[in-house]
């Protein structure tokens, strides 16, 4: 359960800083006029979110700022006890008319605090809370709306209201199941077609997924075979690079074998000379010498002979070689011729089948577009036909709830004729209460006038205690002058008997005076206070009388509505109305009828688009052409292998050509020594 459990207020309306309890049960404002009772209630309504000017009984916002405050704002704090737990709410306004709203110290928005104050069962906007005017407001309201009130606050209207939700809801429903009955037959068929249109593409789709693993399992077959050859040729180049090292190192080791022969020539030459410059020392010697250098000449003659003989072999058998490899290569190149011919029959082939796949392409695009096209307009004229049944339908209520609906309002219009009048004679009595209030103003300002009135009393109050003071202070003095003893209340001497009954005289003199002047005093205070009486009572009936009439714009505005709403009842009471809906679900039922027939043709289009074997002839053309490209592939594959083996039989005559050409120097070398040593060796 909540409670409030305190009120604090700072510069707002007549209340500098002020702090009010509120305990447990019942709690009691009293007070004199103008003391400020309805402030408070105001300060509540203020700190729980009121908005209305005409409520807080102020013109503006910034009015609510107390006038002789140091600060410039006016706060009020609210203090609240929800079961164990304390909040505390806090509304500023300041001289700019600016509001700020706080929970618990935080700074929060007004919505906030509204939802805070719903969820503990505080309700602003209702009647718990009933200000100057709202008794006599509500013995003047008629019937219906005073109903309103007591069911407001006895919590019924939220009943009522969700009586009517529900009562709508149930209608809403029932049309529903009446437009789901006639449209469910209907579709039916459609499903069935929707059903035949689902399986056909669940076909496609997996036709489809076929088609992307075949090509997947082709591609990778592809990559294989590409990987596999790479290696192949990567394994026959390493085999040529190896057998060119091979010639490379027998050619080097032929140039040493040469270059050997070449110095022991040279040996033999040196010796040669030598032993001719012994030859005449000794003729013995000479004899075995050259007997000696001819033997070795024979043996290096018969070796260069052999070595000839090899070098002749061995270009023989590369010249063998080499027509062997010219013999392949010819065969190769004639392959090659073969394949390329095929080739560029296969590109011809391949560029036709891809045109006709274009063409196919572009057709099935076309009659794609088409059917997206007759299935959107299809959609349209579904839309179409569901927003005319419908209306077709709540034009059928109408006409069945017309008897109905007509006594309704026939009753329902006499309420409103008699709401009108009571709300003209409150503007009567509005009137009346302007007439008052010029009376009793009088052409014064009675806010001020009570105002001066105020000072004049606050200034004889402080005039009547001064007296009050001094016939004291002089009725004292007498008391001490009166004691056997007394002394000069001056020079502080003892006082003579003549003397204590002249100052005595003059004492009961003076209080004589106060006391008369006092008389006077309470006359002008008693007159004061009953002018200020007087002017209150005026003032707090003109402030009455205002609140009454600050109600006649909303009397007005009421009236104006309440006026549209028998023109509206008028206008529905009118046959002309009725035979008018007559005549528009005629129309809506020929024009249903016309929709009918263009969703049946709609159809038919859609049905004869999807029968086109278009798709079947795109499906047959890829397929024709993945197999064109499969076959380009493989022919490209058969010229890359010719290639290689011919730039491989390319580069073994090459080879075999170097080696030849270095052999026959090596030949002619030696045929040339052997020349030149056979005179020497026939001597």
């Amino acid at each position: 359960m909540t409670r409030l459990t305190k009120l604090t207020l700072k510069n707002f309306k007549s209340f500098k800083k002020a702090e009010i309890p509120i305990s447990k049960g019942f709690t009691a404002i009293v007070g004199s006029n103008g003391s400020g009772k309805s402030n408070v209630l105001d300060a509540l309504l203020f700190v729980l979110g009121i908005t209305s000017l005409k409520t807080l009984r102020a013109g503006k916002l910034t009015d609510l700022v107390n006038n002789n405050a140091k600060e410039n704002y006016a706060k009020v704090s609210l203090d609240l006890k929800h079961n164990s737990k304390q909040y505390e709410i806090s509304r500023m306004v300041d001289k700019q008319g600016k509001s700020v709203y706080r929970l618990d110290g935080k700074r929060t928005t007004r919505n906030e605090i509204t939802s805070l104050l719903t969820e503990l069962g505080i309700d602003v906007s209702g009647h718990n809370i009933v200000t100057q005017g709202d008794i006599t407001k509500i013995i003047e309201m008629s019937p219906i709306e005073r109903r309103l009130i007591i069911d407001n606050v006895a919590g019924l209207s939220e009943f009522d209201q969700k009586k009517e939700e529900a009562i709508k809801e149930l209608n809403k429903v029932d049309s529903r199941i009446k437009e789901a009955t006639i449209i469910l037959n209907e579709r039916n068929s459609f499903l069935e077609e929707l059903e035949r249109e689902m399986t056909a593409a669940k076909e496609y789709s997996s036709l489809e997924e076929e088609m992307k693993r075949i090509k997947g399992t082709i591609i990778w077959k592809e990559l294989y075979s590409i990987e596999k050859r790479s290696k192949e040729i990567t394994h026959e180049l390493k085999i040529l690079i190896e057998e060119k090292g091979a010639k490379e190192k027998s050619i080097e080791e032929s140039r040493e074998e040469l270059k050997k022969a070449k110095e022991e020539s040279n040996e033999l030459s040196k010796r040669a000379v030598k032993a001719s410059e012994e030859i005449y020392t000794s003729i013995g010697r000479e004899f075995e010498e050259k007997k000696g250098k001819l033997t070795l000449e024979q043996e290096k003659l018969e070796m260069k002979k052999i070595q000839i003989e090899k070098n002749k072999n061995k270009i023989e058998a590369n010249i063998k070689t080499v027509q062997e490899n010219s013999k392949e290569k010819s065969e190769i190149i004639e392959k090659q011729k073969q394949i390329e011919k095929e080739m560029k029959e296969l590109l011809h082939n391949l560029s036709i089948v891809e045109g006709k796949k274009r063409e196919i392409e572009s057709v099935v695009e076309k009659k794609n577009s088409e059917i997206v096209e007759s299935e959107r307009v299809l959609d349209e004229i579904n839309k179409n036909i569901e927003e005319k049944r419908k209306e077709i339908f709540d034009l059928e209520v109408f006409a069945k709830n017309w008897d109905k609906q007509k006594i309704f309002n026939t009753k329902k219009l006499n309420e409103l004729k008699e709401e009108v009048e009571n709300k003209n004679n409150q503007l009567s009595a509005i009137n009346e209460n302007k007439k008052e209030i010029d009376s009793l103003q009088n052409g014064m300002d009675l806010e001020k006038e009570i105002k001066k009135i105020q000072k004049e009393i606050d200034k004889l109050n402080e005039e009547k205690s001064s007296i009050i003071a001094q016939i004291k202070q002089e009725e004292k003095a007498l008391t001490e002058l009166e004691k056997e003893i007394s002394k000069c209340p001056v020079c502080d001497s003892k006082l003579e008997k003549e003397k204590k009954e002249k100052i005595a005289k003059e004492k009961r003199e003076k209080v004589s005076a106060f006391e008369k002047e006092q008389v006077e005093i309470k006359n002008k205070l008693e007159k004061a206070t009953a002018k200020y009486d007087l002017l209150k009572e005026s003032n707090s009936k003109v402030l009455k009388l205002n609140a009454e009439i600050a109600n006649e714009n909303e009397i007005k505005e009421i009236i104006q509505k309440i006026n549209s709403k028998i023109s509206q009842l008028n206008q529905e009471l009118d046959e002309r109305q009725f035979e008018s809906q007559l005549q528009k679900k005629k129309l809506l039922d020929e024009k249903l009828k016309e929709t009918l027939g263009k969703k049946e043709a709609g159809k038919d289009k859609l049905r004869s688009l999807r029968a086109q074997n278009i798709f079947a002839e795109y499906s047959g053309a890829s397929k024709a052409h993945e197999e064109m490209l499969n076959k380009k592939s493989a022919k490209e594959g058969q010229i890359n292998e010719i290639n290689g083996k011919i730039a491989q039989i390319l580069l073994s005559e090459e080879s075999i050509s170097i080696e030849n050409v270095e052999l026959g120097k090596e030949n002619e070398s030696f045929t040339t020594k052997t020349k030149e040593m056979e005179p020497i060796i026939a001597q």
